[in-house]
């Protein structure tokens, strides 16, 4: 991964987790996990209503701007904005931008090691991409755990997208 790549995806996290403290009035650490796992559940969703992984990619893309909208067009209503930076730059926000940056360093180029990874997850995230949809479905080309609930790919799958589109 690089730099370039890193920022992105750091950007894109703090950014939609910034519409999420807005929206929920909690704190950065609070809204975090939500954050986290709306990027995967709108690729789900997506899937399910639209047969195709883009539109919850955007979805989730356009949710992440709506905090700089709001911002720029509150931006005269000084209280608010105070609250939002009381409630958004706290311990968690330092917290997942160096445990971010750390994981990154640590993995920096790093490739599928395991077993595991060989055997069934990257060939179901392989599938997911070549096909633009579960890797459930007839036309994959998996022979076993076709019937695996696909969340952590899903995540995975946003991270490539966002990674390929910066």
């Amino acid at each position: 991964m690089s730099l370039l790549t890193l920022l992105v995806i750091l950007s894109f996290f703090l950014l939609a987790n910034l519409t999420t403290v807005i929206i929920s009035k909690h704190t950065f650490g609070k809204c975090l996990p939500l954050t986290l796992m709306s990027t995967a559940f709108s690729l789900y969703f997506s899937q399910i209503i639209f047969k195709t992984f883009k539109i919850g990619f955007y979805f989730m893309l356009a949710y992440s701007l709506f905090s700089i909208i709001y911002i720029l067009y509150k931006r005269k209503d000084n209280k608010l904005l105070t609250k939002i930076k009381e409630t958004y730059f706290t311990n968690g926000f330092y917290a997942f931008v160096i445990v971010t940056i750390i994981v990154s360093i640590f993995d920096f180029n790093r490739m599928y090691s395991h077993w595991d990874e060989y055997s069934h997850w990257g060939e179901m995230l392989k599938e997911m991409i070549r096909l633009d949809k579960f890797y459930s479905v007839s036309s994959s080309v998996l022979q076993v755990h076709k019937d695996y609930p696909p969340l952590l790919q899903l995540f995975e799958l946003f991270l490539i997208h966002t990674k390929r589109n910066k």
